[in-house]
């Protein structure tokens, strides 16, 4: 009879501050861990864990549009993937997004407008994969029509 063990953990905390007008910061942490594993070997092995530093700010320039920038990961206290079983899998990240959010009614849809900018960096601690380590900038326009998004 072979045992399959599943376990996962999420811990998250924020706060949510408003330290001028209608500004919104939301300094946030989470940590995810999972660990599978069974007494046969006949399942893929997961030993993971996750680390989030999360930093939004929000501000509402009007009833319908809303400035919005964003880090997950600094220069100072990195997000970070950890790999039990393969520790060249193990890499340190940021994410940096600052966006213009407008949701509208258009013909009964709700419409939502999204135009931004995103930089993301991922490096790898193992040597061997540095080439598949991320380093770029991009400008997206997304539009959402009929659903409300919960970001």
């Amino acid at each position: 009879r072979n045992v399959i063990s599943d376990f996962a953990v999420v811990a998250k905390m924020d706060y949510e501050w408003n330290p001028w007008r209608k500004l919104r910061v939301k300094p946030q942490l989470k940590w995810l861990r999972q660990r599978r594993q069974d007494d046969e070997g006949a399942v893929v092995e997961v030993h993971e864990k996750f680390f989030y530093p999360i930093l939004r700010m929000e501000y509402p320039v009007s009833s319908r549009t809303t400035l919005k920038v964003g880090a997950q990961g600094a220069p100072f206290l990195k997000s970070t993937y950890r790999n039990g079983i393969t520790s060249d899998a193990n890499f340190d990240s940021q994410v940096y997004l600052a966006q213009v959010s407008n949701t509208s009614t258009y013909l009964g849809y709700q419409v939502n407008v999204n135009l931004g900018w995103e930089k993301r960096n991922r490096v790898f601690e193992s040597v061997l994969r540095r080439e598949q380590e991320a380093d770029f900038s991009r400008i997206f326009l997304r539009v959402i029509a009929g659903l409300r998004p919960q970001f």
